[in-house]
């Protein structure tokens, strides 16, 4: 019996729940006025429940129900992408939406949508990030519904504004996209979030989820202010749905900002299409997971009570280790029983009127949050270093899997007020039979290595969570690469933290490692000298007291024997050159550099360049950064730059379909010839390519990339940097097996 004694008191929570009742009692019941009730009848109970305190109030009206339905606008799309034998629907331009209904109308609503509505189903995700969801679906027969991205800002800056084509992507793929503002309260900023709503209103994306800051701390009115700010920014995105998101069991969040019931804030109210929050087991004082899901339950009730929204768990996670104030520990078996805890409730999760629950972290450290001193926090199916963490994955693809079958899930059918038991008759409990033959074998964990799936048809590309330079083959690689450069096979995998570092930051993984491969050979410690005084070393100190400032031994620098004339590995730089560039991403920022210190220091918030994530990071966002001002360069010159035949006034120069790959080439140039230098002018472009001493309009270059290579580098600054780690990027393209195009 011991095996199953978590089980039996959650199957008895479990059957309370599926009856969409509560308990009257219960102090998340809240006031209802007698005109609301259709009637007050008693439920059958268990024989342990108490009858005359179980009574289900449902509202008089004909339309009880919520259901959530989302309609696509372009139908048609899945056919011409080739994806209609796999998803149901393609989302792109499309919308979702919580429709009043009857089970009348429901039910002619699942026989016939003449509109090209589908009905929602319960949704599972995970997160932190588009990668993450996309390794994730390999291990659940592709079947995530929702692919959670946490924005991440904090330091003075707010989230940049994301690529909203990902989200087309996961659209495509009847997949919701859900985009998570973060700053852990820095920098809750309403003027960049309307630019986030403008993004995804501007491109008709469709029915993204938009956050406003997540994890709100309602006792400083500041913050709550900047939170209303952000909903009316949200709301200029015709096509989302915004997400006004809380801490767990924050009602206060709630009553500032939605009002206390029945009296709402109406400017606020109607503009707020769920509520999300979010909780990880090891923050709570107890080791009991059914008192954590349930507080978390019950959250959900509320709010649909009080307010009549839904909600989304936004992130939910468990990590072995102790919990927050050290008193007990969570081990494998409670770390299986968190996820089987999650998927035995799917069936009741809508009555309380939540739409989806995205885990936390694929792999261990990708979140965000901060740890609690003490307690356990790898909460991933990974560990940081990308390799399978057992029995974490097999606990969660053991319940996963069953639960991607479409007849498994439940539709988002919700009473209205939460108190009625009509709009749950529609549950499925099929996923019980596998939670049933989990509970009723033996307890034995799995440690297994797990393959992941292969796409289900070989012509098709189901991954959304690999960004490409560009989604065509690049068109002239005379220009963009003729230099036959290589990439090693064993740094395809390597410091698997640039994969999420590339999603954070919206740039092309595979791209960033072939920049690291050319800047440093994956190397953590290597060391670039130099005798300029435009690196950040204006002290002149040597490597070896730089490698001391990151906590290292004095010698662990890696110089090239270049500097020195040998070929030798040295660690310093000779007489008359300094340290200038660190780590695999050869960043000019010394250790500790305030501007990386909370971007990128890891743990202690103290920047390490010769860390490999930490290295990375900051290679990442100065990448992402020139690629930000890459494409305005190349927006804003764009009748100069552009081929004749898309507006520009020479053949040769850069077509719509070479666009994007111009724009890479120009973003590492940037990253080629550092900080604070420009690229040319456009004047001096123009004026080489008309040159009258040569022969006039369009006599000289007329492609700007291929303007760059020509020019004769210097000492200091080499324009043609670029077709270096492109040329590294097409070959780690094949080496690696990267979905994303070559070269023609």
């Amino acid at each position: 019996m011991a095996k199953n004694a978590l089980w039996l008191p959650l199957a008895s929570v479990l059957l309370l729940l599926l009856f969409g009742c509560t308990y009257v009692g219960n102090p998340y019941g809240g006031g209802i006025n007698a005109s609301d009730l259709l009637n007050t009848t008693q439920s059958s109970l268990p024989a342990y429940n108490s009858g005359s305190d179980m009574i289900c109030n449902e509202l008089n009206d004909t339309q009880p129900c919520y259901l959530m339905v989302c309609q696509n606008s372009t139908y048609w799309l899945a056919d011409l992408l080739g994806l209609n034998s796999w998803f149901d629907t393609t989302l792109e331009d499309g919308e979702c939406r919580f429709d009043k209904v009857n089970l009348t109308e429901y039910q002619e609503l699942a026989n016939d949508s003449a509109d090209n509505s589908t009905i929602r189903v319960f949704m599972m995700g995970f997160g932190p990030s588009f990668t993450s969801t996309d390794k994730a679906n390999t291990y659940c027969n592709y079947s995530l519904q929702l692919a959670t991205k946490w924005m991440k800002g904090g330091a003075g800056a707010p989230p940049p504004v994301p690529d909203t084509r990902r989200a087309i992507c996961w659209l495509q793929r009847n997949t919701l996209p859900v985009y998570m503002y973060y700053t852990g309260g820095q920098d809750i900023d309403p003027a960049q979030t309307l630019k986030i709503a403008e993004a995804f209103d501007g491109n008709d994306t469709g029915p993204a989820l938009l956050t406003t800051e997540i994890n709100l701390d309602s006792s400083k009115p500041a913050d709550v202010q900047a939170v209303r700010e952000q909903i009316r920014a949200l709301d200029e995105c015709d096509g989302c749905l915004t997400v006004l998101a809380v801490r767990a069991g924050d009602e206060s969040a709630l009553q500032q900002i939605l009002g206390s019931p029945p009296s709402y804030y109406s400017d606020l109210y109607d503009k707020v299409d769920v509520v999300g929050f979010g909780f990880l087991a090891n923050d709570y004082p107890t080791c009991n997971l059914d008192e954590i899901i349930g507080q978390n339950y019950r959250f959900s009730r509320l709010i649909l009570q009080n307010y009549s929204k839904p909600s989304i768990w936004l992130y939910a996670g468990i990590s072995e280790g102790n919990n927050s104030n050290g008193i007990c520990r969570f081990g494998p078996e409670q770390v299986h029983d968190f996820y089987k805890n999650i998927y035995a409730l799917t069936p009741s999760f809508p009555s309380a009127g939540i739409i989806g629950v995205s885990f936390y972290e694929a792999s261990d450290n990708s979140g965000p949050l901060n740890c609690t001193i003490g307690a356990g926090c790898q909460y991933g199916i990974f560990y940081a270093n990308g390799s399978q963490k057992h029995p974490e994955i097999n606990s969660w693809a053991s319940y996963c899997n069953p639960f991607a079958s479409q007849s498994f899930r439940s539709p988002l059918l919700f009473s209205r007020n939460g108190r009625g038991a009509v709009c749950d008759t529609l549950a499925s409990d099929e996923i019980m039979s596998s939670i049933e033959n989990a509970v009723n074998s033996p307890r034995v964990l799995s440690y297994g290595n797990l393959t992941p799936q292969v796409s289900p048809d070989p012509n098709l590309d189901f991954s959304c969570g690999e960004i490409c330079p560009s989604e065509s083959e690049m068109p002239r690689p005379e220009i963009y690469d003729n230099l036959a450069k290589t990439f090693a096979s064993g740094h395809c995998q390597l410091y698997p933290q640039i994969e999420e570092l590339a999603d954070d930051n919206d740039v092309s993984a595979i791209y960033m490692r072939a920049i690291f491969e050319e800047e440093s050979a994956f190397d953590p410690f290597a060391v670039s000298c130099s005798k300029t005084s435009n690196c950040a070393n204006p002290s002149h100190l040597n490597a070896s007291k730089i490698c001391e400032m990151a906590g290292h031994a004095s010698n662990c620098a890696h110089v090239p024997g270049a500097y020195w004339g040998d070929s030798a590995v040295h660690s310093e730089c000779p007489s008359g050159w300094w340290p200038c560039a660190f780590g695999i991403s050869q960043c000019i920022s010394l250790p500790g550099d305030s501007a990386y210190n909370t971007k990128c220091g890891g743990s202690d918030s103290t920047y390490d360049p010769f860390d490999p994530a930490e290295g990375a990071c900051c290679g990442t966002k100065l990448f992402s950064q020139n690629l930000i001002d890459a494409r305005s360069f190349i927006n804003t010159n764009w009748a100069e730059l552009a081929d004749e035949g898309d507006g520009g006034p020479c053949d040769g120069g850069i077509t719509s379909e070479e666009r994007p790959w111009a724009e890479y080439f120009l973003a590492s140039t940037y990253y080629g010839i550092g900080a604070g230098q420009p690229l040319l002018a456009i004047s001096k472009f123009t004026a080489q390519r008309d040159n009258v001493s040569t022969g006039g309009d369009c006599t000289g270059k007329a492609n700007y990339a291929e303007y760059l290579r020509n020019i004769t580098a210097t000492a200091s600054i080499d324009y043609g940097y670029a077709a270096v780690p492109m040329s590294t990027y097409i070959s780690a393209v094949d080496v690696c097996g990267s979905d994303c195009p070559g070269k023609k």
